[in-house]
């Protein structure tokens, strides 16, 4: 199956705090979007509850928090510094579902009861994805394999 990403969020249920500062980088990179660079906000949902947002901001400060299914309180937040060259890595592997135009990734013959989430970025524009996708439609496999290449970036310890 092609959304592992979805369902590791799901099944991360650990009450902590992770601050992972090691991939710090303070220096002056300028990136592809210029001076006015997204930040970057991705949230997975399932059932209607929302399960997990994160927010990466152009300086590369990243936080993600886990919430409860039950009672959506936070179980879990992780920041890490990605500095200015991380999130320029990360924007440009994400760059083909930003490219996508403000559409839905939904599909046929997909169980339908798959967790779904979005990215949005601040100057306005979303993709809405629905993880069930993934794996039945191969036209949308460039698609996961960024959404895999960004998470990669911003979650290297895979929490």
């Amino acid at each position: 199956m092609r959304f592992p990403i979805a369902i590791a969020l799901l099944l991360a249920g650990c009450v902590g705090v992770t601050d992972n500062a090691a991939g710090a980088n303070t220096d002056s990179v300028t990136t592809d979007c210029g001076a006015q660079c997204p930040v970057i906000f991705h949230e997975v949902t399932s059932w209607g509850r929302q399960v997990y947002h994160s927010e990466l901001e152009p300086d590369g400060s990243f936080v993600a928090e886990r919430l409860d299914f039950n009672s959506g309180e936070v179980t879990e937040t992780t920041r890490r510094e990605l500095g200015v060259k991380g999130y320029r890595a990360a924007y440009a592997a994400l760059k083909p579902l930003e490219n996508a135009e403000n559409r839905s990734i939904f599909c046929k013959g997909a169980p339908s009861d798959g967790p779904y989430g979005a990215y949005t970025w601040d100057d306005g524009n979303r993709i809405s994805v629905y993880y069930g996708c993934y794996g039945v439609d191969r036209s949308l496999d460039p698609l996961a394999d960024a959404e895999e290449a960004y998470t990669a970036i911003v979650n290297p310890d895979g929490n």
